[in-house]
Protein backbone atom coordinates (compact mmCIF):
# COMPACT_ATOMS: atom_id res chain seq x y z
CA UNK A 1 0.00 0.00 0.00
CA UNK A 2 1.39 3.34 -1.28
CA UNK A 3 0.01 6.81 -0.50
CA UNK A 4 1.10 10.04 -1.78
CA UNK A 5 1.42 13.38 0.32
CA UNK A 6 0.79 16.65 -1.68
CA UNK A 7 1.40 19.47 0.59
CA UNK A 8 0.54 23.00 -0.71
CA UNK A 9 0.40 26.45 0.72
CA UNK A 10 -3.57 28.06 0.26
CA UNK A 11 -3.51 32.03 -0.28
CA UNK A 12 -5.31 34.42 1.49
CA UNK A 13 -6.29 37.58 -0.92
CA UNK A 14 -6.78 40.71 -0.02
CA UNK A 15 -7.75 43.80 -1.96
CA UNK A 16 -5.82 46.04 -0.21
CA UNK A 17 -1.91 43.99 -0.57
CA UNK A 18 -0.26 41.52 -0.26
CA UNK A 19 1.53 39.29 2.77
CA UNK A 20 3.84 36.24 2.16
CA UNK A 21 5.44 34.19 4.99
CA UNK A 22 5.87 30.98 5.81
CA UNK A 23 3.04 30.04 7.82
CA UNK A 24 -0.95 30.82 7.28
CA UNK A 25 -2.04 32.36 10.18
CA UNK A 26 0.71 34.99 10.09
CA UNK A 27 -0.41 35.67 6.92
CA UNK A 28 -3.55 36.44 7.84
CA UNK A 29 -3.23 38.70 10.56
CA UNK A 30 -0.80 40.64 7.99
CA UNK A 31 -3.26 41.07 5.22
CA UNK A 32 -6.29 41.82 8.13
CA UNK A 33 -4.69 44.51 8.87
CA UNK A 34 -4.28 45.77 5.43
CA UNK A 35 -7.91 45.08 4.71
CA UNK A 36 -8.21 46.95 7.71
CA UNK A 37 -6.46 50.53 6.60
CA UNK A 38 -3.64 49.68 7.76
CA UNK A 39 -0.23 49.81 5.60
CA UNK A 40 2.95 47.93 4.50
CA UNK A 41 4.46 48.41 7.67
CA UNK A 42 1.64 47.84 10.04
CA UNK A 43 0.82 44.28 8.38
CA UNK A 44 4.64 43.30 8.09
CA UNK A 45 5.03 44.02 12.29
CA UNK A 46 1.58 42.73 12.55
CA UNK A 47 2.84 39.35 10.36
CA UNK A 48 6.36 39.21 12.31
CA UNK A 49 5.18 39.17 15.61
CA UNK A 50 2.65 36.47 14.79
CA UNK A 51 5.43 34.41 13.33
CA UNK A 52 6.99 34.95 17.12
CA UNK A 53 4.58 32.58 18.41
CA UNK A 54 4.07 30.39 15.52
CA UNK A 55 7.40 30.00 14.20
CA UNK A 56 9.02 30.25 16.97
CA UNK A 57 12.50 28.34 15.94
CA UNK A 58 13.22 30.92 12.99
CA UNK A 59 10.93 34.33 13.85
CA UNK A 60 11.50 34.73 17.97
CA UNK A 61 11.32 37.81 19.87
CA UNK A 62 14.98 36.37 21.15
CA UNK A 63 16.26 37.32 17.63
CA UNK A 64 16.56 39.97 15.34
CA UNK A 65 16.45 40.91 11.54
CA UNK A 66 16.70 43.80 8.92
CA UNK A 67 13.74 45.87 7.09
CA UNK A 68 13.55 47.05 3.84
CA UNK A 69 10.62 49.60 2.95
CA UNK A 70 10.16 50.99 -0.35
CA UNK A 71 8.18 54.75 -0.38
CA UNK A 72 5.50 54.04 -3.12
CA UNK A 73 5.46 57.44 -3.69
CA UNK A 74 8.78 58.55 -3.47
CA UNK A 75 10.36 55.50 -4.33
CA UNK A 76 12.82 56.47 -1.59
CA UNK A 77 14.00 53.05 0.24
CA UNK A 78 15.07 52.74 4.09
CA UNK A 79 17.11 49.96 5.48
CA UNK A 80 15.92 49.20 9.48
CA UNK A 81 19.18 47.24 11.48
CA UNK A 82 17.75 45.39 13.97
CA UNK A 83 19.81 42.82 14.01
CA UNK A 84 21.78 40.75 17.39
CA UNK A 85 24.60 42.45 18.73
CA UNK A 86 27.05 40.27 21.48
CA UNK A 87 27.32 40.97 24.81
CA UNK A 88 29.91 43.50 25.55
CA UNK A 89 31.68 41.03 28.01
CA UNK A 90 32.02 38.20 25.67
CA UNK A 91 35.50 36.86 25.48
CA UNK A 92 36.19 35.00 22.10
CA UNK A 93 38.61 32.93 24.09
CA UNK A 94 35.74 31.25 24.97
CA UNK A 95 35.05 30.05 21.81
CA UNK A 96 37.66 28.22 20.63
CA UNK A 97 38.21 26.70 17.26
CA UNK A 98 38.45 22.95 16.76
CA UNK A 99 39.00 22.53 12.92
CA UNK A 100 36.22 21.38 10.02
CA UNK A 101 32.66 23.22 9.77
CA UNK A 102 29.95 24.19 12.18
CA UNK A 103 26.57 22.18 12.81
CA UNK A 104 24.65 25.26 11.79
CA UNK A 105 23.01 26.10 8.06
CA UNK A 106 26.08 28.22 7.38
CA UNK A 107 29.50 26.93 6.90
CA UNK A 108 31.52 28.68 9.68
CA UNK A 109 34.26 27.21 11.47
CA UNK A 110 33.41 24.14 13.91
CA UNK A 111 34.09 25.89 17.85
CA UNK A 112 34.17 23.62 20.73
CA UNK A 113 31.22 22.50 21.97
CA UNK A 114 28.88 24.15 19.64
CA UNK A 115 29.08 27.47 21.77
CA UNK A 116 28.28 29.88 19.66
CA UNK A 117 25.29 28.04 18.74
CA UNK A 118 23.79 26.02 21.45
CA UNK A 119 23.19 27.51 25.48
CA UNK A 120 23.71 30.43 27.22
CA UNK A 121 27.05 30.91 25.39
CA UNK A 122 25.34 31.48 21.98
CA UNK A 123 23.17 34.53 22.98
CA UNK A 124 22.99 38.15 21.64
CA UNK A 125 21.30 40.89 22.67
CA UNK A 126 17.95 40.76 20.49
CA UNK A 127 17.03 43.44 18.67
CA UNK A 128 13.76 41.94 17.21
CA UNK A 129 11.28 44.23 19.58
CA UNK A 130 13.64 47.18 19.30
CA UNK A 131 13.46 46.58 15.49
CA UNK A 132 9.74 46.04 14.94
CA UNK A 133 8.34 49.26 17.25
CA UNK A 134 10.93 51.35 15.39
CA UNK A 135 9.73 50.77 12.20
CA UNK A 136 5.81 51.08 13.60
CA UNK A 137 7.09 54.08 15.32
CA UNK A 138 8.02 55.77 12.17
CA UNK A 139 6.49 54.39 9.31
CA UNK A 140 3.29 52.68 10.52
CA UNK A 141 -0.52 53.75 10.99
CA UNK A 142 -1.24 51.33 14.49
CA UNK A 143 -0.41 51.49 17.90
CA UNK A 144 1.83 49.02 19.23
CA UNK A 145 -0.65 47.39 21.22
CA UNK A 146 -2.62 46.94 18.13
CA UNK A 147 -0.08 44.93 16.46
CA UNK A 148 0.77 42.55 19.37
CA UNK A 149 -3.22 41.67 19.53
CA UNK A 150 -3.01 38.64 17.56
CA UNK A 151 0.27 37.12 18.47
CA UNK A 152 -1.10 37.43 22.11
CA UNK A 153 -4.36 35.66 20.66
CA UNK A 154 -2.39 32.73 18.84
CA UNK A 155 -0.08 32.71 21.78
CA UNK A 156 -3.17 32.19 24.55
CA UNK A 157 -4.32 29.38 21.56
CA UNK A 158 -0.78 27.66 21.51
CA UNK A 159 1.43 26.65 19.12
CA UNK A 160 -0.35 24.55 16.90
CA UNK A 161 1.52 21.57 15.79
CA UNK A 162 1.00 20.19 11.96
CA UNK A 163 3.62 18.51 10.21
CA UNK A 164 6.13 21.25 9.78
CA UNK A 165 6.48 22.10 12.94
CA UNK A 166 6.56 18.50 13.94
CA UNK A 167 9.59 18.34 11.78
CA UNK A 168 11.06 21.32 13.07
CA UNK A 169 11.37 20.09 16.63
CA UNK A 170 12.25 17.05 15.77
CA UNK A 171 15.15 18.50 13.80
CA UNK A 172 16.26 20.48 16.92
CA UNK A 173 14.81 17.74 19.66
CA UNK A 174 18.25 16.88 20.64
CA UNK A 175 19.16 20.29 21.32
CA UNK A 176 16.24 21.71 22.95
CA UNK A 177 16.25 18.26 25.24
CA UNK A 178 19.51 19.72 26.65
CA UNK A 179 17.47 22.56 28.69
CA UNK A 180 14.38 22.42 31.20
CA UNK A 181 12.78 25.55 30.01
CA UNK A 182 13.01 24.35 26.66
CA UNK A 183 12.16 21.13 26.52
CA UNK A 184 8.91 21.52 28.56
CA UNK A 185 8.23 24.04 26.35
CA UNK A 186 8.11 22.30 22.91
CA UNK A 187 9.10 17.96 23.87
CA UNK A 188 7.01 15.41 25.61
CA UNK A 189 8.94 13.40 27.45
CA UNK A 190 11.88 14.63 25.94
CA UNK A 191 10.86 13.78 22.33
CA UNK A 192 9.59 16.16 19.73
CA UNK A 193 5.78 15.85 19.71
CA UNK A 194 3.82 13.86 16.60
CA UNK A 195 0.81 15.50 14.67
CA UNK A 196 -2.17 13.89 15.87
CA UNK A 197 -4.53 11.52 14.10
CA UNK A 198 -7.77 11.40 12.09
CA UNK A 199 -8.35 14.74 12.16
CA UNK A 200 -6.98 15.70 15.52
CA UNK A 201 -5.23 18.76 16.52
CA UNK A 202 -2.54 19.47 19.45
CA UNK A 203 -1.68 23.01 20.70
CA UNK A 204 1.66 23.25 22.96
CA UNK A 205 0.53 26.02 25.68
CA UNK A 206 2.24 29.13 25.57
CA UNK A 207 1.62 30.96 28.51
CA UNK A 208 4.51 32.97 29.09
CA UNK A 209 4.91 33.97 25.93
CA UNK A 210 1.32 35.41 26.54
CA UNK A 211 2.21 37.27 29.22
CA UNK A 212 5.43 38.56 27.94
CA UNK A 213 3.29 39.83 25.13
CA UNK A 214 1.07 41.16 27.21
CA UNK A 215 3.38 42.97 29.16
CA UNK A 216 4.99 44.56 25.93
CA UNK A 217 1.28 45.79 24.84
CA UNK A 218 0.87 47.19 28.12
CA UNK A 219 4.13 48.73 28.88
CA UNK A 220 6.35 49.55 25.37
CA UNK A 221 8.64 47.65 23.64
CA UNK A 222 11.49 49.45 25.90
CA UNK A 223 10.20 47.37 28.87
CA UNK A 224 12.06 44.20 27.17
CA UNK A 225 15.60 46.50 27.31
CA UNK A 226 14.79 48.31 30.27
CA UNK A 227 12.11 47.82 32.64
CA UNK A 228 10.50 43.97 34.09
CA UNK A 229 11.22 41.98 31.02
CA UNK A 230 14.31 43.21 31.04
CA UNK A 231 14.77 42.30 34.25
CA UNK A 232 13.64 38.70 34.12
CA UNK A 233 15.76 38.12 31.12
CA UNK A 234 19.05 39.45 32.66
CA UNK A 235 18.91 37.39 36.10
CA UNK A 236 17.72 34.00 34.05
CA UNK A 237 20.99 34.56 31.68
CA UNK A 238 23.34 35.28 34.06
CA UNK A 239 21.94 32.05 35.87
CA UNK A 240 22.73 30.13 33.09
CA UNK A 241 26.13 31.39 32.37
CA UNK A 242 25.67 34.10 30.15
CA UNK A 243 27.80 37.57 29.98
CA UNK A 244 24.46 39.69 28.74
CA UNK A 245 23.92 42.16 31.44
CA UNK A 246 21.44 45.08 31.64
CA UNK A 247 23.62 47.76 30.19
CA UNK A 248 23.31 45.21 27.03
CA UNK A 249 20.04 45.37 27.07
CA UNK A 250 19.35 48.78 28.13
CA UNK A 251 21.92 50.79 25.68
CA UNK A 252 20.61 48.77 22.26
CA UNK A 253 19.08 50.96 19.76
CA UNK A 254 18.29 49.54 16.09
CA UNK A 255 19.54 51.59 13.13
CA UNK A 256 18.52 53.53 10.31
CA UNK A 257 21.17 52.98 7.10
CA UNK A 258 21.07 53.64 3.87
CA UNK A 259 20.59 50.93 1.29
CA UNK A 260 23.37 49.18 -1.04
CA UNK A 261 21.90 49.47 -4.60
CA UNK A 262 22.94 48.06 -7.50
CA UNK A 263 21.88 47.50 -11.35
CA UNK A 264 20.27 44.61 -12.38
CA UNK A 265 18.43 43.73 -16.07
CA UNK A 266 16.96 47.60 -16.17
CA UNK A 267 15.94 47.53 -12.43
CA UNK A 268 17.81 48.22 -9.13
CA UNK A 269 18.30 46.27 -6.96
CA UNK A 270 18.16 47.48 -2.96
CA UNK A 271 19.98 45.04 -0.40
CA UNK A 272 20.44 45.30 3.48
CA UNK A 273 24.62 46.63 3.55
CA UNK A 274 27.04 45.24 6.23
CA UNK A 275 26.54 42.10 8.14
CA UNK A 276 23.91 40.49 6.47
CA UNK A 277 23.07 38.32 3.16
CA UNK A 278 22.64 41.98 0.97
CA UNK A 279 26.16 42.36 0.07
CA UNK A 280 26.66 38.54 -0.92
CA UNK A 281 23.35 38.67 -2.92
CA UNK A 282 24.35 41.36 -5.50
CA UNK A 283 27.91 40.07 -5.57
CA UNK A 284 26.31 37.44 -7.06
CA UNK A 285 24.12 39.23 -9.60
CA UNK A 286 25.05 39.59 -13.35
CA UNK A 287 25.57 43.45 -15.17
CA UNK A 288 26.77 44.98 -11.72
CA UNK A 289 26.76 48.27 -11.38
CA UNK A 290 26.62 49.89 -8.25
CA UNK A 291 25.29 52.97 -6.65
Amino acid sequence: MSENWQIGKAETRSSHGLVACQHWLAAEAGARVLSEGGNAVDAAVTTALVLSVVEPWLSGIGGGGFLLRADGVSGDVDVLDFNVVSPAALDPADYPVVGGDGGDWFSWPAVEGDRNLIGYGSICVPGTVAGLAEALSRFGTISWAQALAPAIEQAHRGLLVDWYAALALAIDGHNLSQFPASSALFLRDGRAPRVPERGKTLFLPMAAKAATLERLAEAGARDFYEGEIAGRLVSGLRQGGSRLSGHDLSSYQPRWLSPQTQAYRGRLVHAVPGLSGGPTLLSVLPNSRRA
